[in-house]
């Protein structure tokens, strides 16, 4: 957007001229105390006169101001460029009303001597040149101001971007392997369980795969995926993962990044100790506009994988849809993680999975 591009509109420049030129012409009578000649003498031609220089001036102003704006570059626009703007309108102003004043003088009225009219015409129009150039900056420096702006906002909706492609992305080969060792120990054991193992696996990475060019999907479509995921952690962990959930259809048509949930499964049941002796239950439900995802508080005593990462991924994901938070709380032996979920007509829904 150009700085001036109100300045530049055609209806500004037909009209304003007008307006303000009859402005000028009256705070002249006033200057000579003519005002009582002002009914008699408003359609004369000195108010004509007057908006004629008007035209003259902001035309002729407009343009030497694109001309320097072209030859003076954006950065010395705060130094020489200013100063030679108002110094070009103000040499432009006194050219322009001398000029005009001496020829409607000399050769319409038949004035020879006019030189207080001057100097008061002239004091107009430079105060004229002044408010013009004023306001032509001030539109510049808005327009600079809003333009950082948007390069922030611009440079922000880049990162989230990049941070939920980069979520979106992820092929997560910790679990990918840990489910290949577990693989090996079926195909050993039973034949017909390592079927069924590669069944879920391989539904599960579809999926990913399926919706990782998806910005949204509807929360049914994760909780269809859930079983497989967790038929996946349990043949590792003997069976000792509990999902509790009570999700409405209806509600399960809210929104939220693909792989958000099942990752963060995941990252439960990676990060607690689970043995045959010590399961883990997790709760899921629905609190007005959030997703929580609840269970015991019990980290591994090893370093294990740093997911650490991955969540702060998904926390910056979320701003780019929306402005609730992504919590990850801790409180009385309790691990509680509330997902913003988002809403929007079923029609938008299908677009997001089709």
């Amino acid at each position: 957007m150009k700085p001036d591009i109100f300045l530049n509109r055609i209806v500004f420049r037909l009209i304003a001229p007008m307006l303000y030129g009859s402005v000028v012409y009256i705070l002249i009578l006033l200057i000579f105390d003519s005002l009582t000649w002002l009914k008699e003498n408003f359609f004369s031609q000195e108010i004509f006169v007057t908006i004629a220089l008007c035209y003259i001036q902001f035309e002729a102003i407009r343009a030497i101001n694109l001309l320097i704006g072209k030859i003076m570059t954006r950065q010395n626009r705060h130094t020489w460029h200013i100063i030679l703007q108002f110094g070009a309108g103000f040499l432009l102003s006194i050219l322009i009303v001398s000029l005009g004043l001496w020829f409607y003088f000399r050769f319409v009225v038949g004035f020879t001597s006019f030189r207080t009219e001057l100097i008061t015409f002239n004091a107009m129009f430079l105060l004229t040149s002044l408010l013009y150039n004023l306001i032509h900056l001030s539109l510049f420096f808005l327009d600079k101001k809003n333009e950082v702006k948007i390069n922030a906002e611009t440079l922000l909706r880049k990162n989230l971007e990049a941070d939920l492609e980069s979520f979106k992305n992820e092929v997560n080969p910790g679990l990918l392997f840990d489910s290949f060792e577990s693989l090996i120990g079926l195909i050993h054991r039973s034949k017909k369980e390592a079927d069924e193992f590669i069944g879920h696996l391989s539904a599960f990475y579809r999926y990913c795969l399926h919706n990782r060019n998806n910005d949204l999907v509807p929360l049914r479509e994760e909780l269809k995926l859930v079983d497989s995921l967790l038929y996946i952690l349990n043949t590792r962990y003997s069976g000792q993962i509990n999902l509790v959930q009570n999700i409405s259809k209806k509600q399960s048509e809210k929104l939220l990044i693909p792989c958000a949930l099942l990752s963060l499964l995941e990252i439960a049941c990676r990060t607690s100790i689970i043995d045959q002796h010590q399961g883990l239950t997790i709760d899921v439900s629905l609190n007005d506009d959030y997703l929580q995802i609840k269970h015991p508080l019990n980290k591994r005593l090893g370093p294990g994988h740093d997911y650490s990462n991955r969540l702060e991924r998904m926390k910056t994901s979320y701003l780019y849809f929306s402005d609730l938070p992504f919590e990850y709380i801790e409180e009385d032996g309790m691990q509680l993680i509330k997902i913003p979920l988002l809403k929007m007509v079923l029609e938008e829904c299908h677009k997001f999975t089709d």
